[in-house]
């Protein structure tokens, strides 16, 4: 685990504001919802592929009317049948989780993570926390979405519609809406950064703290080579990720006997082991 210095304050802090707005004002609250994934992707829920890829494919965007309130997962796959729209692999749900909660912090929105409630399995709060579907805040975006009055953005592969308003928009503002969805399965933290509402909030969040380099002797050195910074991504995966307690078990004990075999190959081989 990556040592308590390594968090990310500002995140830390972004938090600590969301909790404390569910439980003095709630109505007031302005949400930001991750959903990881691309525009246009389907998949078949009954296929038994090994690979799951085949599974899937690039579908055309409907032709019928939306309904009002309607969300886009449900308008993509309506009277499809067997088909269900898929979030990305952990890596790239990770991609966009920092850059979405980067979002968050300067809009001044509450960040939720939405179609993610696997997550619950593997890792604790605050991770656990920002699942939608599992969320306290829940009933507060579904009255906003019903209402017709959640906006969708596209930061993905295969539609970049959102990407012009994360790089200029000044999100403190834009759009009016409540709710601001956006799909998501890329590292769209560089637009925030060129943004010049932002650019130098999102600095300050970048630059501090520096880092002993004795006790962190892996991580990027520092220009001047006496301090050491990890910048935005470590920082921020470190304060949210915690795994919980029965996976961190079943990691040590895999180290312990990972450990085991590496010394008993080393012997057969008539080396010294190392540890």
């Amino acid at each position: 685990p990556l040592d308590a210095e390594v968090g990310a304050k500002w995140l830390e802090d972004h938090l600590s504001w969301q909790r404390d707005l569910l439980r003095r004002d709630p109505a007031s609250a302005r949400f930001l919802l991750l959903r990881p994934g691309d525009r246009l992707t389907v998949c078949t829920l009954n296929s038994q592929a090994d690979d799951v890829r085949r599974a899937c494919r690039r579908a055309a965007a409907p032709k019928v009317t939306p309904i009002r309130g309607e969300h886009w997962d449900e308008y993509m796959i309506r009277g499809m049948g067997s088909i269900s729209r898929p979030v990305p692999g952990f890596g790239n749900v990770m991609l966009s989780l920092v850059s979405a909660a980067l979002a968050a912090a300067v809009s001044q929105r509450v960040l939720l993570v939405e179609n993610y409630t696997i997550a619950a399995v593997a890792f604790g709060e605050p991770f656990s926390e920002l699942l939608y579907e599992l969320s306290a805040w829940r009933p507060y975006v579904e009255a906003e979405q019903r209402a017709g009055r959640a906006v969708d953005w596209w930061a993905a592969h295969d539609a970049r519609e959102g990407f012009e308003r994360l790089c200029a928009d000044n999100l403190r503002i834009d759009p009016p809406a409540k709710v601001l969805r956006v799909f998501s399965n890329f590292y769209f933290a560089p637009l925030l950064m060129h943004n010049s509402h932002h650019r130098a909030e999102i600095d300050g969040f970048a630059a501090q703290p520096l880092l002993s380099p004795e006790r962190f002797p892996r991580v990027p050195a520092a220009h001047d080579g006496t301090a050491y910074s990890t910048g935005l991504w470590p920082r921020a995966l470190a304060t949210l990720l915690h795994p919980r307690a029965h996976l961190l078990r079943k990691a040590r004990a895999f180290r312990s006997r990972w450990a085991r075999g590496c010394s008993n190959v080393a012997r057969a081989l008539g080396h010294n082991p190392v540890e």
